[in-house]
């Protein structure tokens, strides 16, 4: 309400109900000197709408449309929370596989592998194999399998999302021109 973008709220709340979404709140964001080239959304249970500025100031109503209807559709197909939940599975990951980096467990291990004549004496010292490394090695490449499809995913969201705005607003021109926009 305190930006000149005042009277894009109804519009917005508009274009949520036609949606059949809830916007719970819409933020105009500066950045720096040009401000935000572009929209974002968050929030799973109050979902929150991001416009930069700097979208604003270089678009016209049509291709805000689409930019509205965008956003619009990461809260109507479930992508914030999907998202939420992608970001913990990796940190899941990735804490699992710091808890079981076991430094000493790994040289002994390569010592065992590079010199088997060792393997009684590192044994006697200090004690079997430890399945610490193995598992920390395996939950580090399933971090990295699960990232590579969680980029995967997100880009088949954002094209379900430019989707799902030339659907609402019915404007696929206005749609690639302010792609065109965002990118320049």
């Amino acid at each position: 309400a305190q930006t000149p973008w005042a009277d894009l709220g109804p519009r917005i709340q508009g274009w949520a109900a036609l949606a059949n979404v809830r916007v719970a709140d819409v933020r105009v964001e500066y950045l720096g000197e040009s401000g935000l080239p572009s929209a974002a959304t968050a929030g799973g249970w109050k979902p929150t709408l991001f416009l930069g500025a700097e979208l604003l100031a270089n678009t016209d109503w049509r291709q805000r449309d689409a930019v509205i209807g965008h956003e619009l559709g990461h809260i109507s197909l479930g992508h914030i929370r999907t998202n939420a939940l992608m970001s913990m599975v990796k940190a899941a990951l990735v804490a699992g596989a710091f808890a079981c980096l076991d430094i000493e467990g790994i040289a002994l291990a390569l010592a065992r592998v590079l010199r088997p004549d060792l393997a009684p004496s590192l044994d006697a010292d200090y004690g079997p194999v430890s399945v610490l490394p193995f598992l920390g090695v395996l939950l580090a490449a399933l971090w990295v399998g699960v990232s590579a499809l969680d980029r995967w995913r997100r880009h088949q969201n954002e094209l379900a999302c430019d989707r799902f705005s030339v659907g609402l607003a019915g404007d696929p021109l206005a749609k690639a021109v302010v792609l065109l926009t965002i990118h320049k």
